[in-house]
């Protein structure tokens, strides 16, 4: 399970529609269907099928004069089930306006991947597939968002959407609307093969639309104030910003190595933080017609990165192949971390923080040992648990933000892992005082979030695809060690 993300209550539409092929789809179907009637009249004629097994001996099938017909499905008394789905199946297919999606990214042994809608019921605490979508390859990267894709043309009459961008080892950007059920293909794609026969093709092999990426999609963020703004960074050593309205890319910032994490601030709309293959981390505000950007280099390849909520958003976490999670304050010059910790013995390959409960973060690494961490960073950071059973690698972390103490791990398993922190008593007892608060000012926090959200004032993107210019160069927090030939970018998810 390489990737994950929660969707908010009341955001999911509660009887999801089902999919409907196009007219055109219909009526080559009915060509073709028509066809293969004739055909088959044209046989019975020729062989005189209609009179093949007539007999003169009138078989007996006894009386019928007590059969009844019932013209119309559920007026007979004796049936009392549902003719075509039982009770429960139509319960479970509504969804609530207190239930939560859980989206998970899967990929099977067999290469069969898929994306796997949950509906998570925040009254029972218990969650099941809704239903799935099978995605084209290996994913990587998820992104929520609401944005309207493609206009009234694609999305249709909706202000509000509940869709997700799905990164992979293709080099284009797959967008599937969540709300639409027995998908057999995403709604529109970012990037990828001019011609759509040449779809799974290497990227070399074929001839793919201007602005798209040339290799593995290994990271996605969507902005929530400038809604139609995508970010993607990539193997191609390149990370771009795409226009959801049109799905077209508006602006490439070049880089000199495999661009692995990239995550929008989450209270200032256009500031944007990226993490390289060789330890770069790379804070830009997009709006600089320069491209300038501040930057400092860590030993070890960035493997994730998180920024805290408010209002702590000027500091950001990052983690590295090593298992060394640093902490970064943007608004100070960042010649060395805040803090800096060896949270795992391996690579950290994913960082959470608590929405709402500040200090509480989790990390995941290959490790086995401790592959889950839950730390309490207020102070000095300090570790509250770890997973010491078998629990298998950790390739993805997500906090709930309605349920502040919820978190969504993913590992080698196909299912998600959904652990309550406030049952691990170490937690309690650093957050019992935010335990108790946090369900009456999670309505309040959520309303300005959004009020916030929504009146934000647009900006303006310069619209140069250049090289990254480098403000400041910052030493390297650590000793610079000669680097070994990388491997394709996330093999290990």
């Amino acid at each position: 399970l390489s990737s994950l993300c929660w969707v908010n209550k009341g955001v999911a539409k509660s009887n999801p529609s089902r999919y409907e092929e196009p007219i055109e789809t219909h009526n080559n179907e009915n060509k073709n269907n028509q066809n293969k009637q004739k055909t088959e009249l044209q046989v019975e004629d020729k062989y005189d099928m209609e009179h093949y097994d007539e007999e003169d001996d009138t078989p007996y099938f006894g009386s019928v004069e007590g059969l009844m017909v019932h013209s119309k499905e559920g007026e007979d008394p004796y049936i009392i089930a549902p003719i075509r789905e039982s009770i429960q199946e139509m319960e479970d297919y509504i969804i609530n306006k207190d239930d939560m999606l859980l989206l998970c990214a899967v990929s099977e042994e067999e290469d069969v991947s898929h994306l796997d809608i949950y509906v998570y019921d925040t009254k029972q605490h218990h969650h099941y597939i809704h239903h799935d979508y099978l995605l084209s390859s290996f994913p990587l990267s998820l992104a929520w968002l609401d944005f309207p894709v493609g206009g009234v043309e694609l999305s249709g009459d909706r202000d509000r959407t509940n869709m997700v961008a799905v990164g992979s080892f293709e080099p284009f950007i797959e967008l599937w609307d969540l709300d639409i059920v027995d998908q057999p293909a995403p709604l529109a794609l970012l990037g990828g093969p001019e011609n759509p026969e040449d779809m799974g093709k290497p990227a070399s092999e074929c001839k793919l639309v201007e602005g798209s990426h040339t290799d593995a999609v290994l990271s996605l963020s969507w902005n929530t104030f400038q809604r139609n703004l995508l970010a993607s960074a990539s193997a191609d050593h390149t990370f771009k910003l795409w226009d959801l309205s049109n799905g077209k890319c508006i602006k490439t910032y070049q880089h000199n190595n495999k661009v692995q994490s990239i995550i929008w601030n989450p209270l200032e709309p256009s500031i944007l933080a990226v993490g390289t293959f060789g330890g770069t981390l790379i804070i830009t505000d997009v709006r600089s017609s320069s491209n300038a950007a501040i930057t400092t280099t860590l030993q070890g390849d960035i493997e994730s990165m998180c920024w805290l909520p408010a209002p702590h958003h000027n500091h950001i976490l990052v983690g590295t192949e090593h298992g060394i999670v640093a902490s970064f304050d943007m608004l100070q010059e960042i010649t060395k971390p805040v803090w800096s910790l060896q949270a795992h013995s391996k690579a950290c390959q994913a960082i959470a923080a608590s929405t709402k409960v500040h200090g509480l973060i989790a990390t995941g690494s290959m490790e086995k040992e401790n592959p889950l961490k839950i730390w309490d960073i207020r102070d000095t950071p300090v570790c509250l648990y770890s997973k010491t059973e078998d629990f298998g690698t950790v390739f993805s972390l997500k906090f709930a933000e309605e349920s502040p103490f919820l978190l969504a791990v993913g590992t080698k398993g196909s299912t998600p892992n959904l652990l309550n922190t406030l049952d691990f008593s170490p937690v309690q007892q650093r957050f019992q005082n935010t335990s108790q608060t946090t369900t009456t000012t999670t309505t309040t926090t959520t309303t300005t979030t959004t009020t916030t959200t929504t009146t934000a004032q647009n900006f303006t993107l310069p619209k140069t695809n250049t090289q990254v210019p480098v403000v400041s160069t910052v030493p390297s927090t650590t000793t610079t060690t000669t680097k070994k030939t990388k491997k394709k970018p996330k093999q290990k998810k």
